[in-house]
């Protein structure tokens, strides 16, 4: 709820379907459709009392390590596909800065700084994205998809693509706009 501007004003305790908030998150940029797409993976993350928690019940506190616990494993898939100079600290883009510490069985690392990556390792992760993921043919029919409408918590919500490129240029399959 405390995400600025373009959001669909999720509220707490509203549930949604994760095909939804992917259709909000990639067609109309919403801020807080990240956060709630972020706390429901990063909660499975987190073990024991957390990854248990219904996250509509979590706290503030609770909620951002969810978020922390996502935007970690965002940076190990960037890791993954070599981009050395990005480090995601928000599941939506907006600038944000964190130190937070994440640990599996054998590990334990400190991770702190200021969210950031460069045009080239943006391609990268756009490049992985329709070309190599397994869910490629999800996400290239999400990002061209014109328009999206769905119901849910008693309400109409309603996505417009705002990727002016898929209809100016031929050929083109996919893309994110957005801004920081």
């Amino acid at each position: 709820a405390s995400m600025p501007k373009v959001k669909i004003y999720v509220k707490k305790g509203e549930r949604f379907l994760v095909k939804d908030l992917l259709y909000s998150l990639m067609l109309e940029s919403h801020n807080d459709s990240a956060v709630v797409l972020a706390e429901y993976i990063g909660k499975q993350m987190l073990g024991g009392e957390l990854a248990r928690k219904d996250t509509a019940e979590y706290s503030v506190e609770e909620s951002k390590q969810a978020v922390a616990a996502f935007a970690a494993l965002m940076n190990q898939k960037a890791a993954d596909l070599g981009c050395v100079d990005t480090f995601f600290v928000t599941p939506n883009g907006l600038d944000g800065t964190a130190s937070f510490v994440t640990q599996d069985e054998a590990t334990q690392n400190d991770l702190s700084g200021e969210h950031h990556t460069t045009a080239r390792e943006l391609a990268k992760i756009m490049s992985y994205c329709i070309m190599t993921s397994t869910q490629r043919e999800l996400f290239l029919k999400i990002t061209a998809t014109p328009d999206y409408s769905f119901h849910a918590n008693g309400k109409d919500y309603n996505c417009t693509n705002h990727n002016a490129f898929l209809n100016m240029m031929e050929g083109m399959l996919s893309g994110k706009t957005g801004f920081t």
